[in-house]
């Protein structure tokens, strides 16, 4: 995993095959942006809907948003 750091921002760019699911629950504390490179991501939202995102797709968590999911990097 490739890992670049600005002060308090850092970005991380895994480069491996994994199937992973996600509990985000506020406060976290923090933003989360991700930009789908190969493979996709579900995130479920709080009031029970879908969003499907793919290759090329940007997606933010933040703070105050709860969503469970899952993403297959390949």
């Amino acid at each position: 995993m490739r890992r670049e750091t600005a002060g308090s921002l850092y970005v991380e760019e895994p480069a491996f095959d994994l199937d992973l699911a996600h509990d985000a629950q506020p406060p976290m504390g923090m933003a989360c942006l991700r930009s789908v490179r190969t493979g996709g991501s579900v995130r479920r939202y709080a009031e029970g809907t879908e969003g499907a995102f793919g290759a090329g797709d940007v997606l933010m968590y933040a703070p105050h948003d709860p969503a469970t999911g899952w993403s297959r990097f390949s």
